[in-house]
């Protein structure tokens, strides 16, 4: 009911004047924000009514409700829905039939549905006089004679503009915010982006708030909130767009990245599958999007140590990426960084490292210095540098994205105590075992607080830094504590 209100309401010129205008406000920054806010009262505002006493003047108790009139009118509507059954299909046919019977029972036994409807009759004009101020004295008597003899279509149509009003508040509200959360990710202000894009979801649940939302929370670190709504995102797509659109599949794909991001592998790998699936189907083999679903199943079956099947995948993906979006984009930087991290991975240096540097070079080139993707690309190739013995390569490039990503992220995402991790580890193998130490331990503390003690990730980091511990620092007091939760783990 709301949206039809809603689209009847967008049909005025001044709405889309307005809604044009605050978004070409809001490119300018959020400074702006009053700015739309007054261009927003002056297009709607109306003149408010003066506050008035409302008073109903003609609508005394002769006019009330009667048992026979509300027979009478019991008897007609009925006599309309028998009507409507000849041109119902058997579906509506039953749910006529439904409302023949619960009137032919409120007529056989009136007694009961007659108090039921003088109550509710007395509730509504409660929720008129409380409108008071918002409506016309005159307009206001004379609903509430129209309700108290039992014609509920005056404040009906009452009821619906104000439902309308506020509606339209929350859609403002809603836009407002998403209008915040795309200039905080301008900014690359990944946080505060989420928390704008959230409350946005909140207000506004549609398929763009919800998967703008689940975006920006999954990039700031807050995977628990972005899997609840990408989980909404799957059930609104499905329901709006249907289950093999590559909405749906662009949905499935985030919902998977959730479900990896929590370490949640088994769940996420069919997702990601029929992602893909509904991908090639409906868009072809060299889509863009094609490339972010299969960097993404890539990345999960590194993860389960399927690295032979993966590597395919992430050549694949950068293919696609080089093909479509060019040699310098950043999401060809992207797979240029995936696909040198799994060479790494099997040994395979000398290929990746000029990959890595390309990476590097195109992150500098298209987001700038200050970027996360930046960050990861230095820490990838810092330990690549560290692996091959060139530690005094690695360690500024493992400090300078620790900074960034402490820059950018925050001091609590998963990212930054990946980054934390590899240059303790660094430390640790130059002979500054000492310096590692506190790092080790910041890595531990952030994973535990962002994914759980059960997390592979947070596991994996707990038994690096208890293996620290027990080499170089035994006394330590956190050992213990963390010996009691991850010692049998190892």
């Amino acid at each position: 009911m709301i949206s039809n209100i809603l689209s009847k309401l967008e049909e005025e010129a001044t709405l889309v004047q307005a809604l044009a205008a605050m978004a070409a406000l809001a490119l300018f920054g959020f400074g702006i924000f009053k700015g739309m806010i007054w261009l927003w009262n002056r297009l709607f505002a109306q003149p408010k009514p003066a506050k008035v006493e409302a008073r109903v003047t003609f609508a005394d108790e002769q006019t009330r409700l009667t048992m026979p009139e509300f027979l009478r009118m019991r008897k007609l509507l009925r006599d309309d829905i028998i009507a409507e059954l000849d041109r119902a299909d058997d579906e509506e046919r039953k749910r006529l039939q439904a409302r023949i019977n619960d009137l032919t029972a409120q007529i056989n036994d009136p007694e009961g549905a007659f108090e039921a409807e003088r109550k509710r009759l007395a509730d509504l004009e409660d929720k008129l006089l409380r409108e008071g101020n918002e409506l016309g004295a005159e307009r206001l008597n004379s609903a509430i004679a129209k309700l108290r003899a039992g014609n509920t279509d005056e404040a009906e149509a009452i009821f619906l503009e104000i439902a309308a009003r506020e509606a339209m508040a929350v859609q403002g509200a809603a836009r407002a915010e998403f209008g915040l959360g795309e200039i905080a990710e301008s900014r690359v202000e990944w946080r505060a982006a989420a928390q704008h894009y959230a409350r946005a979801a909140e207000l506004d649940p549609s398929y763009d708030t919800l998967i703008k939302a689940g975006d920006l929370l999954w990039r700031a670190g807050q995977y628990e909130a972005a899997f609840e709504k990408n989980k909404r995102l799957v059930e609104l797509s499905k329901q709006d767009f249907g289950a093999r659109d590559p909405k749906t599949a662009t949905a499935l794909n985030n919902y998977a990245e959730s479900l990896r991001a929590a370490g949640q592998y088994a769940e996420a790998e069919p997702l990601y599958r029929e992602a893909l699936e509904i991908g090639r189907e409906t868009l072809g083999d060299r889509h863009p999007s094609l490339a972010i679903r299969l960097n993404n199943l890539a990345g999960l079956l590194r993860a389960t140590g399927r690295l032979a099947e993966a590597e395919p995948l992430y050549r694949e993906a950068l293919e696609i990426r080089r093909d479509t979006l060019g040699d310098r984009h950043p999401d060809t930087a992207q797979s240029l960084n995936n696909l040198a991290g799994m060479l790494h991975a099997t040994g395979q240096h000398a290929e990746a490292e000029p990959l890595f540097r390309e990476a590097l070079e195109i992150g500098r080139d298209t987001l700038g210095d200050r970027h996360p993707d930046v960050a990861s690309s230095l820490n990838n190739l810092a330990a690549l540098l560290e692996d091959t013995g060139r530690y005094g390569e690695a360690e500024p490039l493992s400090r300078e994205a620790l900074e960034i990503g402490r820059d950018t992220l925050g001091d609590r995402h998963p990212d930054v105590a990946i980054w934390t991790n590899n240059l303790a580890f660094l430390l640790e193998a130059t002979g500054r075992a000492d310096a590692a130490t506190p790092l080790f331990l910041q890595a531990t503390a952030i994973f535990r607080a962002a994914l759980g003690d059960d997390h592979p990730n947070t596991q994996t980091v707990a038994r690096n830094t208890l293996i620290h511990l027990r080499e170089h620092a035994p006394a330590h007091p956190d050992r213990a504590a963390l010996d009691a939760v991850f010692g049998a783990a190892e």
